[in-house]
């Protein structure tokens, strides 16, 4: 090679290495950064011009509205007014339309409630740039002036998707009009959400954010570091203003959402779909979608008034379907409960509302438990006025049910109930617990055996679990303080129960906070002196020892509770000590 040809390969290397590629190592991130700004503010419509007919609600219902938008341009939405005087605005994530969100929209009028939603922005006339959430505040604050003239909204709350989700906490924050917040997968901070692919780990990430940042500014008007829904949720902590936070577990575990959850404030709750990823929760859990954020919203900004439709009541909080005739039942019995009460105790709730929702709505949620058998016998115990017993019996025609009531005067309101409804599927018995149990037309006979409002726990297992069948379940409805109760005394369980009850949790709206136990009943046949005699298990539990194996707790009964031809409490306590010892039940050690 010649000395020139050498000469012109150096000086073409060092432009190479000086010039061309720190170019290209700062215009490639440069060039990315403007790519995804792009993306981000000019996503397309993913529903452009979707008929009315694709939405869930009927198009007679639907009545098409129009407002401007910050960004000049027009924006479509959907108006169908409700029945309870409440409105709910419903806004979608980048790129939806006013249909993206017609699951929402539809279970929320078929509750009575009036809903608003509309357009993104990507999807108005003409489509115009979003800018995630911070201006989009504008057009939120213009829909809810436009819902606030309507005759049959009251009170106003919001519920939004992703870029939604962040608009209606940021608005929240600012405009007490909204009353409460229900926020699926939005961001916490928008600079953050920005660092989806640039994590500013090293230098070339730090310079790419920092661009998009520019980018972002200058295309919208809006510093991202300034936009942060979380700070919104740390506002609205000390107001009281309820907010429920729903993420997908997939993302629950990032920092956007554990950030949000640790901002809730007293009245904020969360929900975790399992298995869900970011907009997936629909598909993960529709049913539980349902259940989780409508009765919030219903029961913090725009409670469905409890004189509502109880078809309706039971519909939206339970997700049961009444049908007509099984209503105008069970209102009659709320209609007898009220004129026995007249001549017996039954009762201490007379009003017309509270019957509907303590008595009845309450009496009906446990049909919400899994695994119940459409034909099955059935034990109420306690069954005092004939809740939740008499509720059951109207529901489920196909249950043979039994009211076991101590108290003669309330057995013949019960028979009179049950004739006056023409149950032929329930009987009222009188007599206690501790006595049928040992019957042997009840002992071990029930598929379900439900008690309200009858003891503690440890003492209704005494009375339930005999009249329960081997694989039947147990029910015991105790109130929002019974989840703490049991951890006090962790050993108060049968050793010949199957498993210690699990709590489940079912708030019917915030007239009702319930807690529903149910466990499953024993792998073998009780003891036969379980129960004791009358007023005994309230006193001493038959099966109460606290130390095993054979070593009884000072003062337990030599002779237990005993009924008549069984064993003592202390020969229970001697016998089989090997295996409560080896902890095979879960009795502590």
């Amino acid at each position: 090679m010649s000395a020139r040809r050498w000469q012109r390969t150096l000086r073409l290397s060092a432009f190479v290495l000086v010039v061309l590629l720190p170019a290209l190592l700062l215009g490639a991130p440069l060039g990315l950064a403007y790519l995804y700004t792009e993306a981000l503010i000019a996503m397309p419509c993913s529903d452009p011009q979707a008929p009315a007919s694709a939405f869930s609600i009927p198009a007679s219902q639907l009545e098409s509205v129009e407002f401007p938008s910050f960004a000049g341009n027009t924006l479509q939405g959907w108006y169908a007014p409700g029945e309870n005087g409440a409105g709910i605005v419903i806004l979608p994530g980048v790129g939806g339309s006013r249909n993206t969100m017609y699951y929402e929209a539809g279970v929320l009028h078929q509750a009575g409630y009036s809903i608003l939603t509309y357009d993104t922005p990507n999807c108005g006339t003409p489509p115009a740039e979003n800018t995630l959430g911070a201006r989009e505040q504008a057009d939120l604050k213009t829909a809810l002036g436009w819902l606030a003239r309507q005759p049959e909204v009251e009170h106003m709350g919001a519920f939004g998707y992703s870029m939604g989700g962040a608009t209606v906490l940021l608005t929240a924050a600012e405009d007490p009009r909204i009353e409460a917040v229900v926020s699926a997968g939005n961001y916490a901070e928008l600079i953050h959400n920005m660092e989806t692919l640039h994590r500013g780990e090293n230098w070339l990430e730090v310079w790419t954010t920092g661009w998009i940042r520019r980018f972002f500014s200058w295309r919208t008007g809006v510093d991202p570091g300034v936009v942060r829904p979380v700070a919104a949720l740390e506002a609205l902590g000390p107001s009281g203003r309820p907010v429920f936070l729903i993420f997908g577990s997939l993302e629950a575990e990032g920092a956007r959402a554990t950030a949000q959850i640790a901002a809730l404030g007293p009245g904020g709750q969360r929900w975790i779909v399992d298995g869900a990823d970011h907009g997936g929760y629909r598909a993960a859990a529709p049913e539980a979608i349902r259940r989780a954020s409508w009765p919030f919203l219903m029961s913090t900004c725009c409670p469905m008034t409890p004189e509502a439709d109880l078809q309706q009541l039971a519909q939206v909080h339970l997700g049961l379907s009444l049908a007509p005739e099984t209503t105008q039942q069970l209102e009659a019995f709320a209609s007898l409960l009220r004129e026995g009460n007249t001549r017996i105790n039954l009762t201490s709730i007379t009003e017309p509302a509270e019957v509907r929702v303590k008595h009845l709505l309450d009496a009906l949620s446990v049909l919400t438990l899994p695994g119940l058998p459409a034909t099955a016998r059935v034990m109420d115990v306690g069954a005092g006025g004939g809740v939740p017993g008499l509720p059951l019996a109207i529901a489920q025609p196909g249950w043979q049910l039994s009211l076991l009531e101590a108290t003669g005067k309330k057995v013949d309101f019960l028979r009179e109930a049950i004739a006056a409804l023409g149950l032929n599927g329930a009987t009222a018995l009188k007599g206690r617990a501790e006595e049928v149990a040992h019957l042997r037309e009840h002992r071990a006979a029930y598929d379900l055996v439900v008690a309200r409002a009858v003891a503690w726990l440890p003492v209704l297992a005494e009375y339930l679990l005999p009249l329960c069948r081997v694989g039947g379940l147990c029910v015991a409805m105790k109130g929002e303080s019974a989840p703490a109760k049991p951890q006090k005394r962790p050993w108060h369980w049968p050793p010949w129960a199957q498993a210690r009850p699990t709590c489940t949790g079912l708030t019917c709206r915030a007239w009702l906070p319930r807690t529903i136990w149910w466990c499953s009943a024993r792998r073998a046949q009780p003891p036969g002196n379980t129960p004791g005699g009358p007023g005994c298990p309230s006193k001493s539990l038959c099966w109460r020892p606290k130390a095993w194996p054979g070593v009884l707790p000072a003062g337990f009964p030599a002779l237990g509770c005993r009924s008549p031809g069984v064993r003592s409490a202390r020969a229970i306590a001697a016998s089989a000590p090997s295996k409560h010892a080896s902890g095979q039940w879960g009795w502590p050690r």
